[in-house]
């Protein structure tokens, strides 16, 4: 936790901006830009040039960088993680061996959604 940087918006344009600032530093090997708690009319107005323009950053400097939505949005994403489990808040006092065991993932390569998509809308 020494090495922890962490910045806190009021919105998911100060988030994007920070993000952007931090990704293009490039002192930091993992970023993760959590936008589950914002409006779907702000996330709404994140242009997709935005995520490209952060794919771009992240490879050329071998960065990682996760973001948390509420649905799939990063469109330039090349995987992505679903969590289906939710889990009360006394689950906090379970085993965590025991809680990963119900946990039901799903990672798929982001491409493989986009034909999809691509296809189900033609």
């Amino acid at each position: 936790m020494a090495r922890l940087l962490w910045v806190r918006a009021r919105s998911a344009e100060e988030a994007l901006k920070a993000a952007d600032y931090v990704l293009r530093d490039g002192n930091l090997s993992l970023v993760l830009l959590d936008l589950k708690l914002n409006s779907e009319k702000e996330l709404r107005k994140i242009p997709a040039t935005t995520w490209y323009r952060f794919q771009r950053i992240v490879e050329e400097t071998g960065m990682v960088c996760v973001v948390f939505t509420r649905r799939g949005m990063v469109v330039s994403a090349q995987a992505r993680i679903t969590l289906h489990s939710r889990f009360p808040l006394g689950a906090l006092e379970r085993d965590s061996d025991e809680l990963l065991r119900e946990l039901n993932v799903e990672i798929s390569d982001a491409r493989q959604f986009q034909e999809f998509t691509k296809q189900n809308v033609a």
